[in-house]
């Protein structure tokens, strides 16, 4: 390997500066490189500056970093793109000719390790190639992944929902607030959308199957901000009727069937843009014929810990419905204290109250009720629980951001009045009825931008949680 390195007006070399984790010039070995990096002195007391280059502990997300080059020059900036040697310095996991993200996700395996498909592997100078110090002006050690993709409520690549109708299921596709390198960069073409892709994982052809659903967003990643996010929400009926249709001998209203949603981005055709452009919601029904062959599988989610695909369980094994959701951040509460959840609000409270309408169609009657506070045998009891979703930091006052986040998880206590901070923990509804429950759930709002609660529900005294509704909000707190 041959070395390029910053040197003074007489030939020194000279130290550059490293500030939290983040090198700026001028560049030199140590202690910033070396010092950032963990890169210790070999036997011979010396910093091996080859070592530096290549150690493998160099952030892949830092926009800046050592790339493979034959060149000895300075590459010019930004330099995304590196002679064929990757994007970003990484190899992506493509896929071509297939369209069809599952190839894909079925070839990486684990994160940072893959088979037939890499999941952003990040391409090590080699000894072949020009090694440039300053290749590590502006390098960040604490840089965080640029993309997060995912599904809301989705902990650890495993979620079950309440199949009923009114019931949805939301995709998300954004810049993580501290991003270095932009969601309208991060990849290079310009026609790509974001796209969901549904399987049915019991299906006995399973790893030939192309989608019974593709959803693609309508709002291409190049017209995107540097920090901006989208979303790809599927309603439950919208689901069925493309499940039924590919698989009309599965009963999907009943019992439970299990799913498999792959996402991540693809490129448009000429009848995909022209699909794009006739949508009048956040996505439209894709087709395989809708894409140009190009696509990139999202990232592994490194702060969640969550895979490119969701494992989704339809559930249909309790009958409520959940309706009229309104909310309050002030307490005490009243009933005119509640505002739509779509409605702006800053909160000075981690406190939410929420109103619901809860319909039993069921056949026995329902008791909604606290951990703890056990109904007759002859009832159904269902205990509910929620957790906030957004923006959020993670002690107030500070100015980094968690996005998208999951907030803790509180369960709620109940009453039939709309004075939430007066429980009863006990709200008893008969069959075929309809009756107002309040949900007082302390502790749930986090320092910054809520933009969701997950509402889940058990009837196993807490054992498991079904996903009962996933509402929209707009919660601010300072």
């Amino acid at each position: 390997m041959c070395l390029s390195q910053a040197l003074g007006p007489f030939g020194e070399e000279v130290v550059m500066a490293n500030i939290n984790g983040r090198i700026t010039p001028p560049v030199g070995v140590e202690p910033d490189i070396c010092g950032t990096l963990g890169v210790g002195r070999k036997s011979d007391g010396y910093y091996d500056s080859y070592s530096a280059i290549s150690a493998s502990t160099i952030n892949k997300w830092s926009r800046t970093k050592p790339l493979r080059n034959s060149s000895y020059a300075s590459l010019p900036r930004p330099f995304q793109h590196n002679s064929g040697e990757g994007t970003w310095g990484m190899e992506y996991p493509r896929v071509t000719g297939t369209n069809m993200l599952k190839n894909a996700s079925m070839g990486v395996k684990a994160a940072g390790a893959a088979s037939g498909y890499k999941n952003y592997t990040y391409l090590t100078v080699r000894t072949t190639d020009y090694g440039r110090l300053d290749d590590f002006d502006g390098y960040n050690q604490n840089a965080v992944q640029p993309v997060l993709a995912g599904m809301d409520g989705n902990k650890g690549s495993q979620i079950t929902i309440n199949g009923f109708a009114s019931n949805s299921l939301r995709f998300y596709i954004q810049a993580d607030a501290n991003t270095e390198i932009g969601i309208n960069e991060f990849w290079p073409e310009t026609n790509l959308v974001y796209v969901v892709e549904l399987y049915y994982k019991d299906s006995s052809s399973f790893s030939s199957d192309t989608p019974f659903l593709w959803a693609a967003s309508t709002k291409k990643l190049s017209a995107m901000g540097k920090f901006d996010g989208q979303s790809i929400v599927i309603t439950m009926s919208e689901l069925k009727t493309a499940f039924k249709a590919k698989f009309p001998s599965v009963d999907i209203d009943n019992g439970e069937v299990k799913l498999i949603a792959i996402y991540g981005v693809m490129g448009l055709s000429s009848t995909g843009e022209s699909h794009r452009a006739a949508a009048s919601g956040d996505h439209f029904k894709a087709v395989n014929a809708d894409f140009s062959g190009l696509g990139y599988l999202a990232p592994w989610n490194d702060r969640t810990h969550t895979e490119h695909q969701a494992n989704i369980t339809i559930a249909n094994f309790f009958s409520y419905v959940f309706t009229g959701l309104q909310y309050t951040v002030t307490f005490p509460a009243t009933t005119a204290s509640f505002f739509d959840l779509t409605t702006v609000k800053t909160s000075y409270t981690a406190d939410l109250g929420i109103k619901t309408s809860i319909k039993n169609t069921g056949t026995r009657n329902l008791a909604v009720h606290t951990r703890g506070t056990l109904a007759n045998a002859t009832y159904v009891r269902m205990m509910l629980r929620a957790h906030a979703v957004g923006d959020f930091r993670q002690t107030a006052g500070d100015p980094t951001y968690n996005t998208p986040y999951d907030g803790k998880t509180v369960e709620a206590g109940i009453t039939s009045n709309g004075n939430v901070t007066t429980l009863t923990n006990l709200v008893t509804i008969g069959p075929n009825v309809t009756a107002t429950v309040y949900l007082n759930i302390q502790g749930i709002i986090p320092v910054g931008v809520t933009k969701g609660i997950v509402i889940e529900a058990s009837t196993d005294q807490g054992a498991s949680w079904v996903i009962a509704q996933w509402l929209t909000a707009q919660i601010t707190r300072n």
